[in-house]
């Protein structure tokens, strides 16, 4: 049994830099990617039925703009997995209040106790790097 799940990333621009982490503190095992429709920019897989808290990437890469930039989850090897996800979507701000970037926590329940701990994703993207 197999569940999917994807999360679009519509603010981001062509060229900000990206960076992400994945972990995991789930029995279930995933594959998450961030790609568009021309490029694949991480894989992250948990391979395991580990429930402790596992880093599964970290990275970081310019986004090249290609169309539908995207978080795709792929959940298995659980019984009854029942997919829903917490999202906030942010701005990252200057005090003055110039936006410079954006980004997406999106925290995923695999199950029903609604921890919501189950995968972490965050993506960040500034306008420029360094």
């Amino acid at each position: 049994m197999a569940t999917k799940a994807t999360y679009t990333l519509d603010t981001f621009n062509k060229n900000d830099f990206m960076y992400w982490t994945v972990s995991s503190q789930a029995g279930s095992k995933a594959t998450i990617i961030l790609k568009d429709d021309n490029k694949i920019y991480f894989t992250a897989k948990k391979t395991v039925s580990d429930w402790n808290i596992l880093t599964l990437g970290q990275g970081g890469a310019q986004y090249e703009g290609g169309r539908n930039l995207r978080i795709e989850i792929e959940i298995y090897d659980h019984p009854d997995i029942y997919i829903k996800q917490s999202i906030n979507g942010y701005n990252i701000t200057t005090d003055t209040a110039v936006t410079v970037g954006s980004g997406y926590n999106i925290c995923v329940e695999d199950h029903k106790d609604n921890d919501f701990n189950d995968y972490f994703i965050s993506v960040v993207a500034w306008k420029k790097k360094g």
